[in-house]
């Protein structure tokens, strides 16, 4: 009997190895679908969540600029119609409502900016070059303005969208121009490797240290204080959001005194 009961145990240990296995693999996998789930809910969450707050940011920033416009209209009718009666320091409280109403326009454009990009660009074979041009010639003035010196080597063809790259690229050119002591010297190159194209975007600007190129790309994030240099502190979340938008990648070399250098990889054109 106690022969018989053993063999019956060794079978059942034998028999127990063979299905445990699958057992706990089963159990295994359903948890990792369970995961899948909470999280493809989750994502979904999210997606719904940032698609009503572009949603929210748009119709915010757009109905935001007529009483904006009103309040610039109004401000320059009360100044020409007071111009002779208003003293030094009416002239500089005039100035400063002027002043502000600008950066308003500036931060609602740019808020604008960034709730209008999304998935449904088109993506085509564009002229890296072209969107560069069109950048310089939207900054012509400002170049002019800071003698700046604009080094622009031949560029790739890239898989994108030239209205989002031209943006992009207008972006990290002001930047280079706002954020220099002397004469700006703005060097703008390329290369393809692969299916890769590496663009590289160098200024010789005031650098930053390696702390705050981590958060540079935060919308709102300013490094400076607005009486340092202006802006809406926006410029660099539009940009990062650009180059995701085309499943691209983007790093940051800089040194504080020694200018700054972009490296944005993007998909080579078909």
């Amino acid at each position: 009997f106690r022969f018989v009961t053993g063999v019956v145990s060794l079978a059942t240990v034998f028999y127990l190895i063979k299905i445990l296995p699958e057992a706990f693999k089963q159990k295994t996998s359903g948890e990792l679908e369970r995961e899948i789930a909470r999280r493809e809910e989750a994502e979904k969450k999210l997606a719904e969540a940032n698609k009503g707050l572009e949603a929210f940011a748009y119709i915010a920033s757009h109905d935001l600029q007529e009483p904006l416009r009103k309040i610039r209209t109004f401000s320059s009718l009360l100044n020409k119609a007071n111009e002779e009666k208003f003293d030094d320091r009416s002239k500089e409280l005039a100035q400063k409502i002027n002043n502000s109403t600008q950066r308003m326009q500036t931060l609602i454009q740019d808020v604008l900016t960034l709730s209008t990009i999304n998935n449904n660009a088109e993506m085509v074979n564009v002229s890296a070059e072209d969107a560069v041009t069109r950048a310089r010639e939207d900054l012509e003035i400002k170049i002019m303005e800071k003698n700046a010196v604009m080094n622009c080597g031949p560029l790739p063809m890239v898989k994108g969208n030239l209205s989002f790259l031209s943006q992009l690229f207008y972006n990290l050119i002001s930047n280079g121009l706002k954020f220099c002591i002397g004469q700006p010297v703005i060097t703008i190159t390329g290369e393809q490797k692969g299916d890769s194209v590496f663009i590289y975007v160098a200024d010789n600007g005031i650098g930053m240290n390696k702390e705050d190129i981590n958060n540079i790309f935060a919308a709102f994030k300013r490094l400076h204080s607005r009486m340092q240099y202006e802006g809406s502190g926006i410029g660099l979340a539009i940009s990062k959001k650009i180059i995701d938008l085309h499943n691209g990648k983007v790093r940051v070399d800089s040194e504080p005194g020694k200018g700054t250098t972009f490296i944005i990889e993007l998909l080579a054109a078909d």
